[in-house]
């Protein structure tokens, strides 16, 4: 390729990630009321009061996620949405530039490239990004880049990193690995030797992340308390989903067995691990998420194929095919880029609906109660939270309940905020557990602060929303 030709490609892709970074700003700029968020931020706000995570407040997943906010909070000095939105817009682009080394391991050319990075750019539009399913298939993506090259001390770091994002899905993802090495190292020495750097580099990792709480801690938190605080009951699953997910698997592996690559094998595998991690939960939002390597092999081979087929045209027709693919890409863009304006974007300070909760007798009050899951209200409202179950209360045992109602009780806040229609799926029926039964009774219910959210007082209305 002449001097000239390669400063033109240059220019293209630095237009193109430039479209890509202000487009990602716009798709997720959105600032509006989400409950898994909500679970992240909470968190982080509890921590920057001085509390510690797992004890007292209670989590069920790894603490990445957490920390990752936190710690972003520490190095501007001041805990905010748009700055916890930055920081993972950045590590989404991270994740971007690893789909782009995936398709480039698996064979695909720029075209691929573009419409693989464009297509996860819109499968994550629809759950946010600041939760541990989003950050953990963001770290698993440059898992497989390395793992695919042989990198595997990055492997192993990997590794460790997916874990403290989401256990579940870093334990299947490192299982996953040590079958692949095992299975496409020609040499069985030289296999049980690249295992154990994987395996010990995570590990390390592992030990020194984990280094602030107890085996019995992690152990508790990560694997028993999703049981004993119902977890697995208030999980669903959507028939259709599944059906849906079999056959993006039986997808992934013919295109393994068709591409008849190491790579392809590791996508066809992984997709099957990233599946499983999420099989208590079976809905549309994490398939999206973990549909990443399927996605990529699917766009190789329809790619490959478009460019045999384009090279018996002639040049006019190819230009005009080639652009109407870029117009049906574009296109994809409206919807979320029409829904993030409808709410609010990290350049503005704050949703609508937390606007509405800034009224001045919510702003002097001391406690507040936000349930049965509306745990970012804690942190957007900047009001201590000693409710250590209330990231979720969908997830509270019989124990559990009369723990959060006895604080209930010894608190006694000022106002209470619940959105039942949110929890609907879950099986929680309103004013069905006692601690919604205690604020029936003792509580004066407000006017609406929208079309699901009520506000309750203990005393008396704020004035812009009166006793109804």
């Amino acid at each position: 390729m002449s001097q000239p030709n390669r400063n033109v490609e240059l220019l293209g892709w630095i237009g193109f990630w430039l479209v890509i970074i202000t487009l990602a700003a716009l798709v997720f700029g959105e600032h509006a009321l989400n409950q898994d968020e909500g679970v992240v931020l909470n968190n982080a706000w509890q921590l920057w009061q001085g509390l510690q995570l797992y004890n007292p407040v209670v989590d069920f997943t790894a603490p990445g996620a957490t920390y990752l906010v936190y710690w972003t909070w520490l190095i501007i000095g001041v805990p905010s949405y748009g700055s916890a939105k930055v920081a993972v817009i950045f590590i989404w682009l991270l994740s971007a530039l690893g789909i782009t080394q995936l398709v480039l391991r698996c064979g695909g050319k720029a075209i691929a490239v573009m419409m693989s990075v464009v297509g996860w750019l819109i499968m994550t539009d629809y759950y946010p990004l600041i939760n541990h399913n989003a950050l953990s298939s963001m770290a698993a993506i440059w898992l497989l880049v390395w793992l695919i090259e042989r990198r595997y001390v990055l492997t192993g770091v990997a590794v460790a990193i997916t874990i403290l994002f989401l256990q579940t899905k870093g334990i299947l993802l490192a299982a996953m690995t040590i079958v692949s090495v095992l299975v496409f190292d020609q040499s069985r020495q030289r296999a049980w030797f690249n295992v154990r750097t994987v395996v010990l580099t995570a590990t390390a990792l592992l030990v020194v992340a984990l280094l602030p709480w107890s085996l019995l801690t992690i152990i508790e938190s990560w694997f028993i308390l999703p049981f004993t605080q119902q977890y697995l009951a208030s999980s669903f699953v959507q028939m259709d989903i599944i059906m849906i997910e079999i056959i993006l698997v039986l997808i992934s592996v013919i295109l393994a067995w068709r591409a008849k690559s190491r790579a392809g094998w590791i996508l066809a595998a992984s997709q099957l691990a990233l599946f499983l991690s999420s099989a208590h939960i079976i809905d549309r939002y994490h398939l999206l998420i973990n549909s990443f390597p399927v996605l990529v092999q699917l766009i190789v081979a329809v790619t490959q194929y478009w460019q045999t087929l384009l090279q018996y045209l002639p040049r006019w027709q190819q230009v005009l095919l080639n652009d109407l693919i870029i117009v049906a890409i574009g296109s994809l863009f409206i919807m979320p880029i029409h829904r993030t304006f409808q709410t609010a974007t990290i350049f503005l300070d704050e949703a609508t609906t937390y606007q509405t909760l800034r009224f001045p007798e919510m702003q002097s009050a001391q406690y507040i109660y936000a349930g049965p899951f509306l745990p970012s209200l804690y942190f957007e409202l900047r009001k201590p939270n000693p409710f250590v179950f209330s990231n979720n209360m969908t997830l509270c045992s019989s124990a559990c309940q009369q723990a959060t109602l006895a604080v209930f009780q010894t608190v006694q806040p000022e106002f209470v905020i619940l959105d039942y229609d949110l929890v609907a799926k879950y099986g929680y029926a309103p004013w069905s557990q006692p601690i919604d039964r205690y604020i029936q009774s003792h509580y004066i219910q407000c006017q609406s602060l929208g079309p699901n959210l009520l506000l309750l007082a203990q005393e008396h209305c704020p004035r812009l929303y009166p006793k109804m």
